[in-house]
């Protein structure tokens, strides 16, 4: 089974092949390019240089969010136009556990962050037990000293949102806020491909018409028509 994954939550984006032996080939890229100028070339030159073709694949998986509000639909509607026109399954797999799944069986609770404007932060808190991921604080966005004060023990913080506010972090948490490496602080396509090839091997996919973007909060546009109308 190899599944196709498409990230474009966050500003770097990527897309990757995931098969029955591993990762077959993934690109990733931050570019001041936005999402709808280098996801499909992004798709076209993966499978030509693995000389794959739709025809090979057994799914679809995207990134349905948190993170950027226009990365969001741009993924999602692209991958909803694939899966129509190649007709296969698809699956949507939310970013912040996917980020999370980056430290495999780490030790600590881990904190994946993603920047989210007005200075907050998406942000759940996670542990593996068993060799599982398990969510032991909700996704939600909230200022990131408010993150800081709801955790009482050695955390391990990654993204982009843990990197930008590093500093006051470290201030509430001392020795307690552990940052990981730069290198796996980016949503990786691989981990929504994998993630996505689990679900299909157990029988899931999503319905095209319901799934929709997790976007925790409203966007710009939706507050301002609220406050017009009195909401």
């Amino acid at each position: 089974m190899i599944v196709i994954g498409i990230n474009t939550s966050t500003p770097e984006g990527g897309v990757a092949l995931m098969g029955d032996e591993g990762l077959i080939a993934e690109y990733s890229l931050h570019s001041q390019a936005t999402h709808s100028e280098r996801l499909l070339p992004s798709i076209d030159r993966l499978l030509q240089d693995t000389e794959l073709t739709f025809r090979d694949l057994s799914g679809i998986a995207v990134a349905v969010g948190p993170g950027s509000f226009t990365g969001l639909r741009i993924g999602l509607a692209s991958a909803k136009g694939l899966a129509l026109s190649s007709d296969l399954p698809l699956v949507g797999i939310p970013t912040l556990p996917a980020l999370a799944r980056n430290l495999p069986f780490c030790a600590y609770a881990i904190c994946p962050m993603i920047i989210a404007r007005k200075k907050e932060v998406y942000w759940a808190l996670y542990r593996f037990k068993g060799g599982h991921l398990m969510e032991m604080e909700e996704e939600t966005v909230s200022p990131p000293e408010v993150v800081a004060k709801r955790i009482g023990e050695p955390t391990v913080f990654l993204g982009d949102g843990a990197t930008e506010h590093s500093g006051q972090i470290r201030e509430i948490l001392g020795e307690k806020a552990i940052f990981a490496p730069l290198a796996v602080g980016n949503v990786r396509a691989s981990q929504v491909a994998e993630m996505g090839r689990e679900r299909l091997i157990r029988g899931e996919r999503d319905d095209l018409a319901t799934l929709v973007p997790r976007y925790i909060r409203r966007s710009e546009a939706e507050i301002k028509w609220g406050i017009k109308i009195g909401d």
